[in-house]
């Protein structure tokens, strides 16, 4: 009862200026790790696949998004609000490297788990979506139903491979490059869609036309099936070239 009434107590709209310091200092961290996501995520999206700087960008990537994720969720939670976005991001990177770690480096216990966060999460927003529509809700806290019903479908489809690829005990060559490149692009749209839209109330109001917003946004959108195409089959290599 001492714990419900705390977080009761809490539930209230953190800032940088307002709220428990604890919270105050977890979001900071938060932003500044948003910040870092965003920057690196950019550079590792554009770097050479492969490359020490695609390499090194996208750990950090990996790292930042994690730590803005978990933050985000606590911070939710005491606030009263939805902290599933805070572990949806964090999984689509997490699942994203696990999958090209190398066969001895992978972690089973943290694929399954992902798998089942993604599968509730998936769910949930799904039936979320169906209610709002049956109910004649169109949007909530600013989301439109067929929002909820998309991520929804993306997340359980993505908790569906994730059983096919632990079963299966993995995935090699161009299919494993893609479901890395998909889920990392995939995240990275979710924070940029979290600062520039979610956030566009805070910009200068000459900043605040849509179609500048959008273009961040749109980036790692459309290079998720730009790099599926680059990672395409090339057909067979001339003989000549394969006995030399």
């Amino acid at each position: 009862m001492i714990l419900v009434g705390t977080l009761l107590v809490l539930a209230a709209r953190v800032t940088l200026d307002a709220g428990p310091a604890p919270l105050r200092t977890m979001l900071l961290v938060h932003v500044l790790a948003g910040a870092v996501a965003l920057a690196t995520g950019y550079v590792a999206l554009y770097a050479a696949k492969g490359s020490a700087l695609h390499r090194k960008s996208g750990i950090w990537f990996v790292r930042a998004i994690v730590t803005m994720g978990l933050f985000a969720v606590v911070i939710n939670v005491f606030e009263g609000e939805d902290w599933g976005e805070g572990l949806l991001i964090a999984y689509f990177v997490v699942s994203a490297l696990e999958t090209v770690r190398p066969a001895a480096e992978r972690r089973r216990w943290l694929e399954v788990g992902g798998m089942l966060v993604a599968a509730f999460l998936g769910v949930a927003s799904l039936l979320r979506g169906v209610e709002m529509i049956l109910g004649g809700e169109l949007v909530r806290e600013g989301v439109p139903a067929p929002m909820f019903l998309f991520m929804g479908t993306v997340v359980v489809l993505a908790a569906a491979s994730d059983v096919r690829v632990i079963h299966g005990g993995g995935l090699h060559g161009r299919p494993r490059l893609v479901r890395h490149l998909w889920r990392m692009c995939f995240a990275l749209l979710i924070a940029a869609g979290s600062f520039f839209v979610g956030q566009a109330h805070t910009f200068p109001e000459a900043l605040r036309h849509p179609a500048l917003i959008a273009v961040p946004v749109l980036v790692p959108l459309l290079a998720m099936p730009y790099w599926v195409w680059r990672l395409r089959p090339r057909g067979l290599r001339p003989r000549a070239q394969e006995e030399g």
